[in-house]
Parts: structure tokens; C-alpha cells; sequence
């Protein structure tokens, strides 16, 4: 069990989401988000907030990109992933991730 981080920036966490891929090499990764998130797009996306992230028009540049987690999964050599987005929007992002689930030839899990 690693260590949690605790209020990164984004640059923190892409690193800590990084080391988390390689660490994990095909093992099980929990990944737990909590905190703020906004839903963009009509809906069709969830920007969980970090330290520094802004509403409005940075709002793109300042959060986590959550639709390229699951992209990162799929192509790295991590096993099953569980996400827990516990942030506002999040039932309403997972709606969508059910909608947008990928094939079964294209599923690690």
C-alpha cells in the first residue's frame, strides 16, 4: 500500500500517476480521486480539481484530464484498475464511462 498524496498540483500528479503505471506492472491499481471536480462538456466529462486548477475558461488546463487515465491504462503494463472519482460529477461521469465501455478484446479487466 503506497503512501497517499495528498493535495498535488498537476504536475504532481501526472508524476505520482505515472509511477503509479510503472509500479503497478500488471498488478491490480486502485486509483481514488476525492475532492472538487467540475463535469465539462455537457456532461460527457469529469475535471477533478487539484491544487492551482481554475474555473471557467483554464478550466481545460488546470484539471485532470480523466478520459486520458483510462487511455493510459489500456496501454500500459498496469493489470485491472478500479477508479473512484469521490468528487462532485462523478455519478454523473460514470454514467458515461458505462456508455463509453470499451469492447471486450480491448479490456484489460
Amino acid at each position: 500500500m503506497r503512501t497517499p498524496t495528498l493535495d498535488p498540483d498537476l504536475d504532481g500528479f501526472r508524476s505520482v500517476w505515472a509511477r503509479a503505471l510503472r509500479e503497478a506492472a500488471g498488478e491490480p491499481l486502485v486509483v481514488h480521486c476525492c475532492g472538487h471536480g467540475e463535469i465539462a462538456r455537457g456532461g460527457a466529462s469529469l475535471r477533478p480539481a487539484v491544487r492551482g486548477s481554475e474555473r471557467g475558461a483554464l478550466l481545460w488546463a488546470t484539471t485532470i484530464d480523466v478520459d486520458e487515465l483510462p487511455k493510459a491504462v489500456q496501454n500500459g503494463p498496469v493489470g485491472p484498475v478500479l477508479f473512484l472519482p469521490d468528487v462532485c460529477g462523478g455519478g454523473q461521469a460514470l454514467a458515461v464511462r458505462f456508455a463509453q465501455r470499451p469492447s471486450g478484446h480491448r479490456r484489460k479487466a
